[in-house]
């Protein structure tokens, strides 16, 4: 499998950084960096002359896997490759990591990308790329599939184009929480954890029911998560050590790429960004602008084709759709109430009494700060504040709604501990400023965005950060027994997240489970997608025959903002003998002047499939009228009446 060259370039590269004298988790962030940095310049490159095809893909990395197997084999350095594990207190927490983490890689490889944000804009824009030969922007309802930050969906797309299908596109958060694990253990070490203490980080981040429900899908909260976490793990290098240009470059080039990843991170990154720019002035004075210098350009460079793209089209270069994310007023009162909504979003029980006691008590907090816990002005598209009703598996269970109960506890137990336990270690400054940077980065995103009653998924990369300080503080203050002991109820607790996903369940329980009838192995892939929306399956596979029965292979596409559009494509093209093309028409937004450009201004549909449009009879695109010729709600099919 042509796939695997990404997976072999890799390998390689880790081996001749550890072959560097690195360590060997110090090797793998290393190497996801360089090798995150080569996809993105790939992309963008081969974008700018529409090459992005099986051909040039192929080339690239074939030539770069043989480069870092000749680079391996040039560095004369021994080192010993394969490490045994013998420590036996430690030895419960290290197989049930890897238990988790196998389970989980087995749900990404098997199970199709079947999450909502996926089926309109994750996975829909990917092979929009892969036909238009380019991730140049092109019209579309959905914005999202446009301006959004895109890494996520590059190393998707280069899977998808290698491999001849979507089967490994799940493995991209897989790997990124492979990498958290690998990341916030080595954090965990620099505070000066001791392997037990670093092995019971990796234990509280696997455990995560966020990352776990999210880690087997297409969705970019781990992405994010595992480059701030490099990031983070580079940043307190240079303050606990030196403020060097290599780390200074490690630096840019993990902030760079959380930001290709996803919005969150500009939030996430600010005030350890603002930290890292006062301890620079303070230590090396004026040599701190050369550092500063080095990591801005190499961020910019990063997200430079993304950048241009949207502010060629919306005249911003972070487009137009975060308006209706961030807040509307900036007070205090406001301020805390998103913080206590954000918080409220971990603490549903299985105990509905005790959850609505809780939302009597924030109701009663709004009252008191004077502002509507559903206020419109700091709450996503109007919708109703309540506590999560866990009773629910759907919810619970699922990876838009899932909280972090048990570790939201043990954040706030550790950070309670830390205030007993810094009082006799004041010389442990580092543990300070990451905690304080952490918590501000919470603030920050209550201070500048609505809150949503999905927003859980967004506070992952915190959860993840916090593994590294818990990680730290229980194994200094508690003996290890006691640590085992806590990491073994963890990773017992989160057994159902792990197989009973609402999306997709590895064992079938009617309790827990009532998306599928049925597990990853026993329904059909197509029904799997639709898990989350079962009802548009029919629909959009009686659609896709009729279009097929009728020959037609030039698809328009005309739908709202939120529609699904990825089934499209996998209905479509699963069995047929010629592929075919979908592009969106009628366009109304500030993408339509895409129309304008090749290839776009070419395309003449055969059939026009529109979404929620029962009542039209006629639909009228390039001065050419279509017919209504095939209905079932919410989809109507309109072709050229001969």
């Amino acid at each position: 499998m042509f796939a695997l060259l990404l997976i072999i370039s890799l390998i390689f590269l880790i081996i001749i950084f550890h072959k560097i004298n690195k360590s060997w988790r110090e090797s793998v962030l290393l190497s996801l960096i360089i090798w995150g940095i080569f996809l993105t310049f790939v992309t963008e490159f081969f974008s700018l002359f529409r090459y992005i095809n099986f051909v040039c893909i192929l080339i690239n990395w074939t030539v770069f896997s043989i480069l870092c197997i000749i680079a391996f084999f040039r560095i004369n350095n021994k080192t010993k490759l394969i490490y045994s594990y013998n420590n036996k207190p430690h030895i419960i927490l290290l197989y049930g990591t890897a238990f988790i983490t196998v389970v989980v890689g087995l749900i990404a490889l098997i199970a199709p990308s079947n999450n909502w944000d996926s089926m309109t804009y994750h996975m829909s824009r990917v092979v929009h790329w892969i036909q238009n030969a380019s991730v140049a922007h092109y019209p579309s309802h959905i914005l999202r599939q446009l301006e959004l930050s895109p890494w996520s969906e590059y190393t998707i797309m280069h899977l998808q184009i290698l491999s001849g299908g979507d089967s490994l596109a799940n493995l991209v958060q897989w790997f990124s929480m492979l990498g958290c694990l690998i990341g916030v253990s080595l954090i965990a070490k620099e505070f000066g954890a001791k392997l037990g203490g670093q092995l019971f980080s990796s234990v509280v981040c696997v455990t995560i029911p966020m990352g776990i429900l999210q880690a087997s899908s297409t969705q970019n909260d781990y992405v994010v998560s595992l480059w701030l976490v490099c990031f983070v793990y580079y940043f307190l290098l240079s303050i606990k050590y030196e403020f060097s240009l290599k780390n200074s470059f490690n630096i840019g080039a993990s902030l760079g790429l959380a930001i290709l990843t996803k919005g969150t991170a500009y939030i996430y990154a600010l005030p350890f960004a603002i930290c890292l720019l006062v301890l620079m002035l303070k230590r090396i004075k004026w040599k701190a602008f050369r550092h500063l210098w080095e990591i801005c350009i190499i961020a910019v460079v990063i997200n430079l084709g993304i950048w241009y793209r949207n502010f060629e089209l919306y005249k911003n270069p972070l487009g137009v759709l975060g308006n209706i994310t961030v807040n509307e007023i900036f007070t205090l009162p406001a301020l805390l109430s998103n913080i206590v909504r954000n918080i409220s979003l971990h603490l549903a029980t299985p105990i509905q009494g005790l959850n609505a006691f809780q939302e009597r008590i924030i109701y009663k907090i709004h009252d008191f700060l004077g502002i509507s816990a559903s206020d419109p002005a700091t709450t996503f598209n109007g919708v109703e504040f309540h506590i999560p009703k866990i009773s629910n598996p759907s919810i619970y269970l699922h990876e838009d709604l899932s909280g972090n109960l048990m570790h939201f506890l043990l954040i706030i137990f550790s950070i309670v501990i830390y205030v007993v336990y810094v009082k006799q270690n004041q010389h442990n400054d580092l543990i300070k400023i990451y905690l304080v940077n952490i918590c501000f980065s919470f603030i920050f995103l209550s201070l500048l965005l609505k809150w949503q009653p999905w927003a859980s998924r967004l506070h992952l990369p915190i959860f993840v950060l916090f593994s590294a300080f818990i990680g730290t503080i229980i194994s200094n203050v508690f003996n290890q027994r006691l640590v085992n002991c806590l990491g073994l109820i963890f990773i017992l607790s989160c057994q159902p997240y792990l197989f009973y996903n609402a999306s997709r369940p590895l064992l079938h329980n009617n309790k827990f489970v009532n998306n599928i009838n049925g597990t990853i192995f026993s329904v059909d892939r197509t029904s799997q997608i639709f898990s989350n929306n079962s009802q548009l399956k029919e629909p959009y596979i009686d659609a896709i025959n009729f279009i097929k029965y009728k020959e037609c292979y030039n698809i328009g596409l005309l739908m709202n903002e939120d529609s699904w559009e990825y089934p499209f494509w996998i209905i479509a093209n699963n069995s047929s003998k010629q592929l075919l093309n979908f592009e969106h028409i009628n366009v109304k937004n500030l993408s339509s002047v895409k129309y304008r450009v090749y290839p776009y201004r070419n395309l003449i549909p055969c059939a026009i499939i529109s979404v929620d449009a029962e009542d039209q009879e006629k639909l009228l695109t390039k001065q050419i009228v279509y017919t209504k010729v095939w209905a079932a709600k919410p989809l109507v099919v309109f072709t050229v009446k001969k």
